[in-house]
């Protein structure tokens, strides 16, 4: 499976970037999946997956469970031996001393998170401590009543070694600069994967050093990410009103009308030379639907939203409008964890994972964390594999989100 990577940034601005303290990459060993899932009323079976390093210092280790059923009660379980034995309508894949975490709840797209606490019972104390040295075996159980026999089923297993430390090495944080050039940016080509027809969340955490475009005084408007441009001129994306009637705000949807956006001119103002973290989460009702803004985990207003605004064909411009031929349309400012979802995030999700990089789940269109590129391909982290290319600018060292936490071993010498 594929895990987090070095947080980075991608960074255009009009003159050189600063150098910030360094970020973090797990040095723990990798857990290791054991086992075999059992297929469950959601599909093929349930599977357990992690993020952060089990490390009691880092204190940001999850087990993760996905592809269960949906809305329906599940538990992370743990002991400390491997086993193989028939168990509800799966298998138990976890022996010895037995502990039993808190029960959560599957989302509506079958999917559960559990941060380990290491200052309670039983991953705290006692003979199920998790404490650096020990190796413990992971797994989830879960109430699947739809699927008949014994109503609940479990997912394959995880071996977690737990480490000391924070688990981490320092790396440099990488950032793409654009260092003034107007044609700067990232493109990558359309795929037919990129087409989402119902719920979405779109996030990334963004820096914006100005509401104007580099290259002149063209207005910032749909800049951040677009999409479709080239497509009979349309174009659909994330960008700044600038300063005018209203202070400079995001807005995001169709370029066209106002009543083809979604944007809060108030509440959504643009905090020029500081980060925030955006998160635009659309639910689908049907032909139409509510598209909901979150800034820095905080909701700040909902309206309606046409979902015909994504399905363009164009290729996707990260950093600019459209393709490099378009002069003095680069976006001035910083990105870092562009992220595409095919479902409608929780507020609760948005919160516990926007300060870390995470998994590639397979609800992901795309993930481009800025970071384990090799210039000109910039990476997608997500199951899809759309690489984009980068154009007239430098990876280089730079400021990433305030308390962003890193989870994978990388190469250092990047």
């Amino acid at each position: 499976m594929s895990h987090p990577n070095l947080a980075g940034a991608l960074t255009i601005v009009a003159c050189l970037v600063a150098v910030s303290s360094p970020a973090v990459a797990q040095t723990c060993p990798e857990p290791v999946p054991y086992c075999s899932t059992s297929p469950n009323s959601a599909g093929a079976g349930a599977r357990i997956s992690w993020t952060g390093a089990p490390a009691p210092e880092a204190d940001n280790f999850h087990l993760v469970a996905t592809d269960c059923p949906a809305n329906r009660t599940l538990l992370f379980f743990y002991g400390g031996t491997q086993i193989s034995a028939p168990f509800g309508n799966g298998l138990r894949c976890v022996g010895g001393g037995v502990y039993r975490l808190r029960s959560t709840k599957t989302d509506a797209n079958g999917m559960a998170n559990y941060k380990v606490d290491y200052s309670t019972w039983p991953a705290g104390e006692g003979a199920g401590a998790w404490v650096p040295g020990t190796t413990w075996n992971c797994q989830a159980w879960f109430r699947d009543t739809a699927a008949g026999g014994s109503g609940f089923n479990l997912s394959d297993a995880l071996s977690v070694q737990v480490c000391a430390g924070n688990g981490a090495q320092e790396c440099p944080n990488l950032a793409y600069s654009g260092n003034g050039s107007p044609i700067g940016g990232i493109t990558v080509p359309h795929d037919d994967s990129m087409i989402v027809t119902g719920d979405f969340t779109f996030e990334l955490w963004v820096k914006p050093m100005s509401d104007l475009a580099l290259g002149g005084t063209t207005p910032g408007k749909y800049h951040v990410v677009t999409k479709g441009w080239g497509v009979g001129l349309t174009t659909f994306g994330l960008g700044i009103i600038p300063a005018g009637a209203f202070p400079a705000h995001w807005t995001f949807g169709h370029e066209g009308p106002e009543s083809n956006r979604f944007f809060q001119p108030h509440e959504g103002e643009v905090i020029l030379g500081s980060w925030s973290h955006l998160a635009y989460v659309y639910t689908s009702n049907g032909t139409t639907g509510e598209i909901e803004l979150f800034i820095d985990g905080v909701s700040i207003g909902s309206g309606p939203f046409d979902p015909a605004q994504t399905q363009f064909d164009g290729e996707l411009a990260i950093g600019r409008l459209g393709s490099p031929s378009h002069v003095g349309r680069v976006f001035d400012g910083s990105i870092d964890e562009l992220r595409l979802w095919r479902t409608a995030r929780t507020q609760a999700e948005i919160v516990d994972n926007m300060h870390h990089s995470i998994p590639s789940y397979p609800e992901l269109v795309y993930y481009y964390r800025f970071e384990d590129n090799g210039p000109p391909q910039v990476l997608d982290h997500g199951p899809n594999g759309l690489h984009g290319t980068l154009h007239a600018g430098i990876f280089d060292a730079a400021d990433v989100p305030p308390g962003f936490v890193v989870n994978e071993p990388v190469d250092c010498g990047l």
